[in-house]
């Protein structure tokens, strides 16, 4: 019987470290960035999700993948500041994005900035035929940023509950980034589940 680390390692280890064929594959401008099998269950029809693998190149780019995120957390959290609210007030612009004053800082700045070297990469998700597939959106999530966001007595309350036992064998981590991505052209229906749906 296969030991579970080895076993784990079996499932998620990318292809380009072991040969084995995954069925998509993100490009940017004529480079593999990574890949993943999207396999997670799946409960919408135009949405799917699973680990993303990043190549040696993707590597270099996880930063301009991952940064979105974050810098949209850092300006929900500007917009929702009790202070900012009482002092500024919350006028809406119909033609604007956000508010004047959070346009004219600079997390406002570094998400356009964040944005647009995102654009600037052309990203495209192919198929196991390297077909292009069409996506309307498609985001590269960074687990160990969004556990970060996890209360800290909650992030240890979940390790008690799945560490192994003392005569469990230590499973081998989790990849650290997921890719999830959002059909375009197909309807967005919930899909039944067996077992969440029963």
């Amino acid at each position: 019987m296969m030991p579970a680390a080895a076993f784990a390692h079996a499932i998620f280890a990318p292809t380009f470290l072991t040969g084995a064929r995954m069925p998509y594959t993100l490009w940017s401008r004529g480079r593999m960035l990574g890949e993943s099998d999207l396999g997670f269950v799946q409960v919408w029809e135009n949405v799917k999700f699973g680990w993303f693998h990043p190549s040696p190149v993707g590597e270099k780019f996880i930063r301009v993948l991952t940064g979105t995120g974050p810098a949209l957390m850092t300006l929900h959290k500007m917009m929702r500041d009790p202070v900012r609210v009482v002092a500024r007030g919350v006028e809406a612009e119909p033609d604007a994005d956000s508010p004047r004053d959070i346009r004219q800082t600079l997390e406002y700045a570094d998400l356009a900035s964040m944005v647009d070297e995102l654009e600037s990469l052309q990203l495209e998700l192919r198929d196991p035929d390297g077909k292009v597939v069409a996506v309307q959106h498609m985001g590269v999530d960074d687990t160990h940023w969004k556990l970060s966001l996890v209360p800290k007595k909650i992030r240890r309350k979940l390790d008690r509950m799945y560490r192994p036992e003392p005569w469990e064998p230590e499973s081998a981590p989790l990849p650290r980034y997921q890719l999830q991505i959002h059909l375009r052209d197909v309807p967005g229906r919930r899909l039944q589940v067996p077992g969440l749906d029963d």
